[in-house]
């Protein structure tokens, strides 16, 4: 309320006596802090396994894995990460054979169809740190794929077509990754995520194309995620399935816990 008087005399008279009070309008709400252009998000995680596409990369024994990811709000994203693995050095000639280290470098775009319809795509390289594979009669590790996904609501399918040979397989550029998984939210900061995928080797029949399958339970606190998932794959008791080099089966199924943060 807008006090009319006539003099400036007349105002301070009524400040000090009390007798007439102004209503102060509430301050106007600060604007909203503008969307930034990028985020740059490194991110930490430990886990008990690293199980990709069902099968252990670490003859079923812990990870560590870090990573920085990379987001334009144009849509434009890049990520890489890098994590100890086992299965080259384990494979079938283990006193030769080396790599130690798996460095992933990926990047796409992300955009809407339409309401809740969204798609995804983009490549990824594979690089195996001085990988010497070739000496158990394989081919080089070292792996190239592009990818597409749909997501509507809260379900995604997802192809992955090798641009290489994939995973040190000799013949098998052009083999193919289809995978469906869905993120339910349960609240209080739980998800729960069931996962399947089907893995062909193009060209090379003498590697069965094998199913895999994860069910994964999230609980995010205090921003760190805490992980707890059942993994494995339609090839565990079989010889085929077993490493040279470790005796563990790395198709067998089993409970994969995680811890990751982000900072």
């Amino acid at each position: 309320m807008k006090l009319k008087t006539t003099s400036s005399f007349a105002l301070v008279a009524l400040a000090i006596s009390g007798g007439a009070f102004a209503q102060t309008a509430a301050p106007a709400a600060a604007p909203a802090a503008p969307e930034p252009e990028y985020t740059i998000s490194p991110n930490l995680t430990f886990a008990t396994d690293y199980r990709y596409r069902g099968v252990s990369q670490t003859s079923r024994k812990p990870v560590i894995q870090a990573g920085v990811d990379y987001t334009n709000k144009n849509g434009f994203y890049a990520s890489t990460l890098i994590q100890n693995v086992s299965w080259i050095k384990n494979g079938s000639n283990p006193t030769v054979a080396k790599g130690p280290l798996e460095w992933d470098f990926w990047g796409g775009y992300k955009g809407e169809i339409a309401k809740d319809v969204a798609y995804d795509i983009g490549a990824l390289y594979y690089w195996y740190t001085g990988n010497t594979n070739t000496a158990n009669g394989y081919a080089n590790a070292n792996t190239l794929e592009a990818y597409g996904a749909l997501t509507y609501g809260i379900t995604t399918v997802k192809y992955s077509h090798a641009l290489s040979n994939v995973f040190g397989n000799p013949s098998s550029k052009g083999s193919g990754y289809l995978e469906a998984a869905a993120t339910f939210d349960l609240g209080e900061g739980f998800s729960l995520t069931p996962h399947l995928g089907y893995q062909t080797y193009k060209n090379n029949t003498s590697i069965p194309k094998y199913t895999d399958y994860a069910l994964t339970l999230n609980k995010d606190y205090a921003g760190v995620t805490f992980g707890a998932a059942f993994i494995g794959t339609n090839k565990g008791g079989n010889a085929a399935a077993i490493e040279a080099g470790s005796s563990k089966d790395i198709y067998k199924s089993s409970l994969v816990l995680s811890i990751n943060k982000k900072f």
